[in-house]
This record gives structure tokens, sequence and C-alpha cells, in this order.
């Protein structure tokens, strides 16, 4: 969850030290909170190597550009004001822009199936197929850290979505956190990347990347 914060993904980035052939696939909520939203969201669209699935964020302003005022309300107050104020337009050209930026939202996807693993922003009920979950669920929810049994026996589902540092994941670490529930090939079930990048500075605000070939992970601690 880069959350607006280019200058922290872009250092992270550097880390990765990326060859030709590397992807990066970022996990939902480019945008909100952090100082360069637009920044965020152009280095995506613009460079071939970086992808992404869509976050509760980018719904939540979707939602607001599509709506009246109410709407748009409750999405500046939890960071859609920063997000808009980086978009460097001004009057009907912002409006323009903000509706282009909802524009590319609609072509990213709710989740990525890869033969080893199920990348989603929010994760899934385990008490319901995994392919059987809405768009709005697998963006949303947050049951995987009480789930006793792997959500699909075959993949370990990637998400983000909940910092780490909340108390809804059961951890005393501020890194990337691991399920205890264990596939048969001995990885974690689910591993949820969001080390809260816009936290304060006590709770070790960083981006995370995890290396889908071998489970290795990166962090970069936030730069602004």
């Amino acid at each position: 969850d880069i959350h607006g914060h280019r200058e922290s993904f872009e250092a992270l980035l550097s880390k990765l030290s990326l060859g030709e052939s590397d992807h990066v696939l970022c996990i939902g909520d480019l945008i909100d909170r952090g100082p360069d939203s637009f920044g965020v969201v152009d280095l995506v669209r613009t460079d071939e190597r970086i992808h992404s699935i869509i976050g509760n964020h980018e719904m939540l302003m979707q939602n607001a550009m599509s709506t009246g005022e109410q709407g748009r309300a409750f999405w500046l107050r939890v960071g859609g004001k920063d997000t808009m104020e980086s978009i460097p337009c001004e009057d009907d050209e912002l409006e323009d822009m903000a509706i282009a930026l909802c524009e590319f939202f609609s072509t990213l996807p709710a989740e990525v199936i890869l033969r080893g693993h199920r990348v989603v922003h929010g994760g899934y009920d385990p008490n319901i197929p995994p392919d059987e979950h809405t768009k709005h669920q697998v963006m949303t929810v947050r049951y995987v850290f009480s789930a006793t049994r792997p959500i699909d026996e075959a993949r370990q589902v990637v998400v983000g979505h909940t910092p780490v540092q909340n108390d809804l994941v059961p951890s005393d670490s501020h890194d990337a956190w691991e399920s205890g529930v264990t596939l048969s090939d001995g990885r974690p079930s689910v591993i949820c990347i969001d080390t809260g990048i816009y936290l304060k500075e006590k709770d070790e605000p960083r981006l995370t990347a995890l290396n889908l070939l071998d489970g290795s992970i990166v962090y970069q601690h936030r730069v602004e």
C-alpha cells in the first residue's frame, strides 16, 4: 500500500535492482494520505514493468467522483484531500484529471491469480470459496488473519489493506505478517505486506516488497 509516497516507492524500486524481465505488482491503495498520489499513479501508468491491482482507496475515489457532495466529503476526509492536492491542475482541469485517474483505476483487476499465488488487496473469507468472492469483498475483508486452514491449498495468498501494526493483526512485529497455517510446500498460507507507510514514525512506517520467486522480502523505510 503505497498511499501516495512516491519518493519511498522509488527508493524501494532502486533497492530491487530490476532487470529487463522483472515486473512489480502493486497491491492497491496507490493513493490517499501521502504527498504525491498523482506521482505514484503516473509512475504505474507509464512504466511497463509496474502494474497494480485495485484497492479500496481507488474504489473510494471512483465513488466520490461519481456521486454527490456527501460521498466526496467522506473520501476527502480519509485521504482524498491529499490526492486532489497532488494533481498538478486547477479548476475544471483538476476535475477532468481526477476523472481520468478513475478511468485508469477501472482498468485494474481486483485480484491476480498465478500458479503459486493469489494477490488481492484485502483478503478472503475462509468460509467462502475464493473464486466466489465479489470484487468488493477481496478489496475489503480482513478475515485471513484468523483463518485456521489455507484459503487456497495450492497458492499463497498475498494481501495488503491492513497494516501489520494494526491490532487486527496478531503480531508483535512490524515486519510483514506470515500466517502460522502452512501450505503443503511449507510456505505460509497467507502473507500481509502492508507495513503502514503512512503511520507515525514510532510505528516504523515502511514499504515492503515480496519476491514471488523465492519468498525473500525487501523493506524501505519512509523517506518523505
